[in-house]
């Protein structure tokens, strides 16, 4: 059986930390114009969706050579 030890804090009580070190880069964020630099690296990417996955079939498809049993490596 588990023992839950009463002193330790649940998740929800950690999360509520108010730690320095989570504030140190408040002041960067508030510098950075995110609007326009969201705009200058939108042409990177600008696809809406994804391409299509090609089949694994013929992307691991055994060479020419493999197939006609030509290949110099042997199996045992």
């Amino acid at each position: 059986m588990a023992w839950k030890n009463l002193k330790q804090r649940s998740l929800a009580e950690a999360m509520l930390i108010d730690h320095d070190a989570l504030k140190e880069l408040d002041a960067v964020h508030e510098l950075i114009d995110w609007s326009r630099l969201e705009q200058q690296l939108s042409g990177i990417h600008p696809k809406k969706q994804s391409e299509k996955a090609e089949p694994l079939d013929d992307v691991q498809s055994p060479s020419p050579a493999c197939k006609a049993g030509t290949s110099s490596v042997t199996l045992r």
